[in-house]
């Protein structure tokens, strides 16, 4: 059996045609931003907050190891570097004043400082937003919002 090498080239021709079209299609799809597969919630909640927030922005935690290695500035949330606070609208004046765009609360600041934890906590929704949320609410990043 010959083959038609005029028939052979068209089909070629074809193939590459749809081939190059393909990718030009794949190329202007928008990808996922879901966080990878089977990442912890600690490489999540670091890999999330870097959508939401500018290069260098401040991220306060009690774990400043996993705010580190995302790339973030970590400043520390324990006891000695922060002031102690009678109600949770002073600490939020604090945070906004030194600059704090998120949270990385952890149960290290739980376990660690639990009066200033509790704080925090009464804020979400109040001049801090949820950013993130894992491992049913242990891992967290709160965003703080910078208008007063």
């Amino acid at each position: 059996m010959e083959l038609d090498r005029g028939a052979l080239r068209a089909s070629i021709l074809v193939l590459l045609i749809l081939l190059c079209s393909s990718c030009t299609v794949r190329a202007a799809l928008p990808s996922a931003t879901a966080g990878p597969q089977g990442a912890a919630a600690e490489e999540e909640a670091t890999l999330d907050p870097r959508q939401d927030l500018p290069s260098g922005s401040i991220v306060a935690a009690a774990s400043p190891d996993p705010v580190t290695r995302a790339g973030i500035v970590p400043t520390s949330l324990s006891t000695p570097n922060v002031p102690s606070f009678e109600a949770p609208e002073e600490l939020l004046v604090w945070m906004r004043r030194q600059g704090i765009r998120a949270i990385y609360a952890d149960s290290r600041l739980s376990d660690e400082s639990p009066e200033l934890w509790a704080l925090i906590e009464m804020l979400v929704g109040r001049g801090v937003v949820v950013g993130f949320e894992g491992d049913g609410g242990s891992v967290r990043v709160l965003l703080v919002q910078t208008f007063p």
